[in-house]
């Protein structure tokens, strides 16, 4: 299987075709992982957390009614090998991840198809019961 491959299986998957698994790691400080095992292939499995960076501060993360933010890691695991990893940011006060967009030479914030993909998937399986493409909009953060 090519990266490419586990990235499209992953990214253009079924949210109900993962098994999540709540705080499956905990470590020493406290800090806890949360993980994803895909069902139909068990050797590919999501990772997120713990925070990178908290309070995470940019102008977008400013446009919600709680203003808390904070970025988080996320990884792609096949055979328990780390062969992707990209950072997300828990908006709202945890109630969406999204995205951790750029700064476009005119002043917009945009994100990859791919960065968005990945956000979808882990806000659906973390349990996101708001609405991730109210959330797109209203941080201004276009996919390209």
């Amino acid at each position: 299987m090519t990266l490419d491959d586990i990235l499209n299986t992953v990214l253009g998957g079924d949210p109900n075709q993962w098994e999540y698994i709540a705080d499956w790691y905990r470590a020493p400080d406290g800090a806890s992982r949360e993980r994803a095992v895909f069902r139909p292939d068990v050797t590919l499995s999501l990772e997120w957390g713990p925070t990178v960076v908290d309070p995470f501060s940019e102008p977008w993360t400013e446009h919600f009614p709680h203003r808390h933010a904070a970025s988080i890691h996320v990884d792609i695991l096949y055979n328990g090998v780390l062969v992707f990893r990209d950072h997300l940011v828990s908006v709202d006060g945890g109630r969406c991840v999204l995205p951790q967009p750029r700064l476009g030479t005119d002043g917009s914030y945009m994100a990859t198809m791919r960065q968005e993909a990945l956000a979808r998937t882990v806000h659906g399986l973390s349990g996101g019961s708001y609405d991730f493409d109210e959330y797109m909009r209203r941080s201004g953060i276009v996919a390209v």
